[in-house]
């Protein structure tokens, strides 16, 4: 196009549009074509200055590019992490929640399926919400804490379901400082441990009820020896006394405590499972009488502690 409009300068100061199509020809003045000759002439100028500079640009990025790629990288685990925590696991909830105000703010899924809310009814609440009663001393007490500059904390408390049933819930409590000062929210990990805490109290009720027997086994086994030594010499001294003799009642004494020794030696033998009941001081015994089904043959209470 340059060249064209050159030859039509040097031909007479008028120039035609090319193409089969462009119609009659247009008058150019020839100051106007000069002055494109020289914005031409130009651009190509600037599109090499240009050029230039882009490869300088584009080698100073090669250099930077493994960086960024790598950034990249991280960005997409960092948000495919934030996904599988916020949206994956069923079983995790995670909630944040305001320290100073003491509200939620937000939460996942699982959050508000473990405490039975939907979302309207859980944001903005107290984060006492759902909480049993018996509890929320310790759940404050937790809460003083973040608001006394602790990074983080670790408590379980019981709260109440959708169905209204207690649910032993472990918090993972992390609170990093304020942004320029401003108001803490704090980060919770909420985990039903509900049936994980049942299964603990049950292998230990096995175990302490594996140690129980063992130690009843061997008093039933070690007492009976010396009460049938002391059963033998009651009847010899029976014998030997006359019956109008005072000593006929010292004798009559001893039988029945040998009787009564015998019997708790029988329900020693017969535990069969773990239960304490309150002693001296803040001290807790075996329960014998329960453990074993009572004198009688049937349970007295629960199990223990």
């Amino acid at each position: 196009e340059r060249a064209r409009v050159a030859r039509s300068v040097a031909a007479g100061g008028e120039a035609v549009p090319a193409g089969p199509a462009a119609g009659a020809a247009v008058p150019v003045r020839v100051e106007t074509l000069r002055r494109l000759s020289g914005l031409l002439a130009a651009a190509g100028a600037g599109t090499a200055v240009s050029t230039v500079l882009l490869l300088v640009l584009l080698f100073r990025l090669r250099r930077l590019l493994p960086f960024l790629t790598r950034a990249a990288a991280l960005q997409r685990e960092g948000y495919g992490r934030y996904r599988f925590l916020a949206e994956g696991p069923p079983g995790i909830g995670i909630a944040r929640f305001s320290v100073e105000a003491g509200e939620w703010t937000d939460a996942n899924r699982a959050a508000l399926a473990l405490v039975g809310r939907a979302r309207a009814e859980f944001v903005g609440r107290s984060v006492e919400t759902g909480v049993i009663e018996a509890d929320l001393a310790a759940l404050r007490e937790e809460i003083d804490r973040l608001r006394l500059g602790a990074a983080g904390t670790h408590f379980v408390v019981r709260m109440a379901d959708g169905l209204g049933r207690a649910r032993d819930v472990a918090w993972h409590v992390s609170c990093p400082p304020g942004r320029d000062g401003g108001p803490r929210h704090a980060v919770a990990v909420l985990l039903d441990v509900t049936e994980q805490r049942r299964a603990e109290a049950e292998r230990l009720e096995r175990e302490r009820l594996a140690g129980v027997l063992e130690m009843a086994g061997a008093a039933a086994h070690e007492m009976n020896q010396p009460i049938q030594v002391i059963v033998g010499l009651a009847w010899f001294l029976r014998r030997k006394v006359p019956p109008d003799h005072p000593a006929q009642a010292l004798v009559d004494k001893l039988e029945a405590e040998v009787e009564r020794m015998a019997e708790i030696g029988r329900r020693i033998a017969g535990i069969s499972r773990y239960q304490v009941k309150p002693y001296v001081g803040r001290t807790r015994i075996v329960d014998i009488d329960g453990a074993s089904g009572g004198p009688g043959g049937a349970p007295t209470g629960g199990a223990g502690d």
